[in-house]
C-alpha cells in the first residue's frame, strides 16, 4: 500500500494487488507449461494485467492502483478473468495456490526469457 497525494491534493491510501497462478491440466489437475500463453505474456498479447512468471507452469496479474476496495474487487475480478481466459485458450486451467499440491518445482521449465535464466543462475 502507498499514500497517495501530492501537491494541493489530499492524501489516500492506495492498494495494488499482484496475483500468482498456477497452469494446470483442467482434468487431472497436473502442473502443465502453458506454451502459447506464457509467450503470449511475455510478447504483451495474453491480456493487459497477465505477466509471465519465472515457470512456464505460472502467470502473474497485477491490478492497476486503486483507491477503493469497490475499485480493487472490480479490478481483481477483471484480471483473473482475463487470465482465466488466457489460459483457457491453452487449454488449461488456473489453480491459486502457494505450492502446487504433487507437483515440484525440480520438474518445471523455466520460462524463456533472459531475466529469469539470469535469476537463476544465482
Amino acid at each position: 500500500m502507498s499514500r497517495g497525494g501530492g501537491p494541493g491534493t489530499e492524501p489516500g491510501v492506495t492498494v495494488g494487488v499482484e496475483e500468482e497462478f498456477h497452469l494446470v491440466d483442467p482434468d487431472t489437475l497436473v502442473l502443465t507449461p502453458g506454451t502459447t500463453v506464457v509467450a503470449a505474456a511475455l510478447a504483451g498479447d495474453a491480456g493487459e494485467h497477465v505477466h509471465p512468471e519465472i515457470v512456464s507452469t505460472q502467470l502473474e496479474t497485477s491490478t492497476g492502483v486503486c483507491a477503493t476496495l469497490p475499485e480493487l474487487r472490480t479490478e481483481l475480478s477483471a484480471t483473473r478473468a482475463e487470465a482465466a481466459a488466457a489460459a483457457a485458450r491453452d487449454g488449461l486451467a488456473l489453480l491459486a495456490a502457494s505450492t502446487h499440491p504433487f507437483g515440484t518445482w525440480r520438474e518445471q521449465r523455466l520460462t524463456a526469457a533472459p531475466r529469469y535464466r539470469d535469476r537463476a543462475q544465482r
